[in-house]
């Protein structure tokens, strides 16, 4: 019935939800695992420089670590974006749920109708 498609849209929204939470952490650990790789690379480089004491390469060092905290900074800063989206859309579906419960407890099981829910 009517009562059980809401359900079963709002438990969607739920589900979909946790899994934009979860990609989202999983992107994360992909970018902190991207850091790691260019703060390993920036520190080999750095080595390589004081050995070879060639001023130009830790220019264009300095260059590449400033363009790439730059670019993993951004994109952390999307992620975390992405996933409080991801914890608002979980914490609405949740809440939706709760409502429809609810009011179908206190009107004798009949959902009360709301937009964009069938």
């Amino acid at each position: 019935g009517v009562l059980k498609q809401r359900e079963e849209a709002t438990v969607g929204a739920l589900a979909r939800a946790r899994e934009q939470a979860a990609a989202a952490e999983a992107k994360a650990r992909e970018y902190e695992a991207a850091l790691q790789a260019a703060r390993q690379e920036v520190y080999r480089l750095q080595e390589a420089d004081r050995r070879a004491a060639l001023s130009d390469r830790e220019e264009r060092l300095q260059r590449v670590r400033r363009e790439s905290e730059t670019l993993l900074k951004s994109a952390l800063a999307d992620l975390a974006a992405q996933a409080q989206a991801a914890q608002q859309e979980l914490a609405r579906s949740a809440q939706l749920l709760a409502e429809d419960i609810t009011q179908s407890i206190l009107s004798d099981g009949v959902p009360p109708a709301r937009e964009g829910h069938t």
